[in-house]
């Protein structure tokens, strides 16, 4: 309790002790520059969420979405006269290229204000992607401005847009909806036409189907090596790896078969998150059954060489490595639905610290029990004194 204390006392003192600098710093130029402003004006913040290349990109296609294309043309860059006369049908010629003929990754485009550095591209400028025709791939540019009151900006850059009447005629026309009920192809919900939506759910079962049986056939040579060669030496507890892999291998069928759909962009993104959640979780279970499958075999082994000392070692290990998979499958979660996971790493190194000044004793113990199961230092059966207690 007292190097809890501490610890505890430490921390405070680390987090105020830039208030208290603060505080003097702040009374010293008061003392000397009297007329000094003594706080800094909040910078501006813009209202539409231009802030970021990312913020821009998805505030024009959601703005887009709901067909309030007013509001979609200042998330480009065009003349005050421009914006007056042509502005709302470039913006509608941008959405369909987007969600025609846009190659890239909206999850990959930067979140940060002040862009990235690209090779070949200036500081005010970003690479967000390509549109992808039949004759070639034409770069799409965001370009950082000053606008009014609001600060800096980041937009659709005047050169791609001069290029989007010209590549708009170019679009291929999903050939899906020639053979559909007119009903199914204009009525949307939530944006995007009613045959999406029945084409994705109608996938699963599909994707289904199709994991199982490449599961069966690439099963077959293994289960036939068991029954007639391997016999009992593998438990039969391997049997549900499958059932896992089959769960992955379903998330990435029904990606691949949604990539053929033509869905709007903007859903592209919101369903690259879900699946990539699905994904990370799939894959957690997939090395979580690997490990016990693993861990039996080893504890098979163990007790059939006279060891069982080591099966205790063999459970402390596994529940480690359980606790380690699920940590990171969570963080990899978090980060896939846009979460920035930099503050929950920080945390973990700081909550590290902590618990290894507050249970000290306590791992110290666990370790050396580690060390003395790992050197068989004694073994179940052996007579042994500890302290006043024998047996």
């Amino acid at each position: 309790m007292k190097k809890l204390s501490l610890l505890v006392l430490m921390l405070v003192g680390m987090a105020t002790r830039p208030l208290f600098a603060q505080g003097l710093t702040q009374q010293i130029e008061n003392v000397l520059a009297p007329t000094a402003q003594t706080a800094q004006q909040p910078a501006p913040i813009d209202p539409i969420g231009r802030q970021s290349p990312r913020g821009s990109v998805l505030g024009f296609l959601q703005a887009a979405r709901q067909h309030d294309y007013k509001l979609a043309t200042e998330y480009l860059q065009l003349t005050r006269n421009e914006r007056l006369t042509q502005g709302e049908q470039t913006a509608k010629d941008l959405q369909v290229l987007l969600d025609g003929n846009f190659s890239g990754r909206l999850s990959l485009i930067t979140d940060r204000p002040d862009g990235t550095t690209q090779l070949g591209v200036p500081a005010d400028r970003e690479l967000i992607g390509s549109f992808v025709s039949d004759s070639a791939e034409t770069d799409v540019f965001m370009v950082r401005v000053t606008q009014g009151d609001v600060g800096k900006v980041w937009l659709f850059s005047s050169e791609s847009l001069a290029k989007v009447p010209e590549l708009v005629d170019q679009v291929r026309v999903n050939s899906i909806e020639h053979g559909l009920p007119a009903s199914l192809v204009k009525n949307s919900v939530l944006g995007a036409p009613v045959w999406m939506w029945l084409a994705v759910i109608a996938l699963v079962p599909i994707a289904v189907a199709a994991a199982w049986l490449l599961l069966q056939v690439v099963l077959l040579p293994i289960r036939l090596w068991q029954k007639l060669v391997a016999g009992d030496a593998w438990p039969r507890y391997w049997l549900r790896v499958p059932n896992s892999l089959l769960m992955a291998l379903v998330v990435e069928f029904h990606k691949s078969a949604v990539r053929l759909l033509g869905i709007p962009l903007l859903y592209r993104f919101y369903y690259s998150r879900i699946m990539g959640v699905l994904a990370v979780a799939a894959f957690a279970w997939v090395v979580l059954q690997l490990i016990e499958f693993a861990v039996r075999i080893l504890r098979r082994r163990a007790l059939a060489q006279g060891r069982p000392a080591t099966t205790s070692f063999l459970a402390l290990g596994q529940r480690v490595m359980h606790v380690v998979v699920l940590a990171i499958a969570l963080l990899a979660m978090l980060t896939s639905i846009g979460v920035n996971t930099n503050g929950a790493l920080a945390g973990l190194g700081i909550g590290g610290i902590a618990l290894a000044f507050a249970a000290q004793k306590t791992l110290e113990d666990l370790f050396g029990g580690a060390s003395v199961l790992a050197d068989q230092v004694i073994r179940v059966g052996d007579l042994c004194k500890f302290g006043p207690n024998t047996g």
